[in-house]
């Protein structure tokens, strides 16, 4: 996987996996929404998913097309962010992404060592997570607010969310 900073305000990463189409991720902060900067961590987690699959959306017509065919509490559940993949995917990438209410650290583990992106909601606070695996330096890294973090998966998984409203876990295989 490479890296490469853009210099962009709302997109200051590029990322090229090895497997999938490369993608920019938006620092949720930097757009002018109130939707997006308080409440747009699945948007992001969308946005990502499109690019990784090789279906290029805006933000904002994520966040509009969002508005008009998904259930929103306060933020996206990453389960209607899953209804919003599989309406938008093109046919032969719909049948890549599969979700799950609970997961295990195995199931993680696995899909990351396989070159899924994987789309985790925690909570403490409430967040969605883009988690993929850098074979570049051997970690998992999570792409959230323009940045890119090493994280542990154990950690991560254990930190999943119990709500019944936003628990769950998108696997997206390239």
């Amino acid at each position: 996987m490479k890296i490469k900073k853009t210099g962009k305000k709302k997109y200051p990463l590029k990322v090229y996996p090895k497997k999938g189409k490369a993608f920019w991720v938006p620092s949720q902060h930097k757009f002018s929404n109130d939707f997006v900067d308080k409440h747009g961590c699945s948007l992001v987690a969308f946005y990502i998913a499109m690019m990784f699959i090789g279906k290029h959306k805006t933000m904002s017509y994520l966040l509009k097309w969002s508005r008009k065919h998904l259930k929103i509490e306060s933020k996206i559940p990453v389960s209607e962010v899953y209804k919003g993949l599989k309406s938008l995917a093109p046919k032969s990438k719909a049948d890549n992404i599969t979700f799950r209410s609970k997961v295990t650290k195995e199931e993680v583990r696995n899909a990351l060592a396989r070159g899924f992106l994987v789309l985790l909601e925690t909570e403490g606070p409430i967040h969605t997570n883009p988690l993929m695996w850098d074979d570049t330096k051997l970690c998992v890294r999570n792409f959230s607010n323009g940045d890119k973090k090493s994280v542990d998966v154990n950690k991560m998984v254990d930190k999943q969310c119990d709500s019944k409203t936003y628990r769950g876990c998108i696997f997206i295989r390239p």
